[in-house]
């Protein structure tokens, strides 16, 4: 049974000040990424394993990675910008796959590296963030606030996927996102969604959104309530933050979206930007503010953007 993966790769090299840079997109069975003119270049690139639990649900996913390419050729580190969605082993299964990709000798530097997970062709593929919530919950149990998250005000929201059998039982649980991170919402929320019991008769993949509210306006919005903002018809790329590109940093933006009745973007909200204190919220927000989308488009959305340096 054949899987697809996508890998998309931009080569980047800073040397004195100058930078290169170079994508392509092609399956795994055949990549074979344009050469950037200096730089690292690959001379093989073995096929990450798809992960299990992702293969059996049909799961699709997105790995973004930074690769770091020694003077013979090595990969002597791999770093995990983006894993989307998380919870199913992508990170996982991309990085131990990148560290045995070999590169041309004496063409050291970094590689930006994009692989995207599909089922095999044939097979129903599934976006966590486009499952239904379940159709019929027999018992719910909600959350235990995070304490820590409960005494500095916090709000938050964490999503998990359940897998349910046709006689309603529940085979898996796994946390895909939580926001904002590091206040104990997954583990809390996981903990809930194993004690809810379903109706027979609607097996299936299915999201839960957990809400932890204090009653206290935290000042963010919820990003999860927001749908996917659509294709824009005009797109401009953030440019990377000065700073970023002095320290080779990427990063990672979350924000909400507001399209006008003409086709333009009307308000940016920055949710998440990490890491902080590089601009990648004021790089990402200015970008944004140039987009136009069809007027038909017109109301609030919910947008990712990662950010690498030239």
């Amino acid at each position: 049974m054949r899987r697809t993966w996508l890998i998309g790769v931009a080569f980047a090299w800073a040397l004195g000040g100058a930078a290169l840079a170079a994508a392509v997109l092609a399956t795994a069975a055949s990549a074979t990424p344009a050469p950037a003119a200096s730089g690292p270049v690959p001379l093989t690139q073995p096929q990450p394993v798809y992960p299990p639990a992702a293969d059996k649900a049909g799961i699709v996913g997105k790995v973004n990675a930074r690769l770091d390419v020694d003077q013979a050729g090595r990969v002597t580190q791999v770093d995990l910008i983006e894993e989307d969605p998380a919870g199913f082993g992508f990170g996982e299964a991309a990085t131990a796959a990148l560290k045995s990709w070999t590169f041309e000798p004496n063409r050291p530097g970094r590689t930006f590296v994009t692989l995207e997970f599909r089922p095999a062709e044939g097979r129903e593929a599934h976006s966590v963030d486009r499952l239904p919530t379940p159709p019929k919950v027999l018992r719910k149990v909600p959350p235990k606030y995070p304490s820590r998250a409960a005494t500095l005000g916090v709000n938050g929201v964490a999503v998990v996927v359940v897998q349910i059998a046709e006689d309603g039982t529940l085979t898996d649980a796994r946390v895909t996102d939580e926001l904002p991170p590091d206040y104990g919402f997954a583990a809390a929320a996981l903990t809930a969604a194993r004690q809810w019991a379903f109706a027979p008769g609607y097996a299936g993949l299915f999201t839960i959104h957990f809400k932890f509210t204090t009653g206290r306006h935290d000042g963010r919005v919820n990003w999860y309530d927001l749908a996917p903002a659509p294709e824009p018809i005009l797109r401009v790329d953030p440019v990377p933050p000065p700073q970023a590109v002095a320290n080779d940093r990427h990063g990672y933006v979350r924000l909400a979206l507001t399209i006008d009745g003409v086709g333009r973007v009307s308000g940016v909200k920055i949710i998440q930007e990490r890491p902080e204190d590089y601009g990648f919220g004021d790089a990402a927000k200015a970008a944004v503010e140039q987009w136009r989308f069809d007027p038909a488009s017109r109301g609030t959305y919910r947008m990712k953007l990662t950010i690498a340096p030239p």
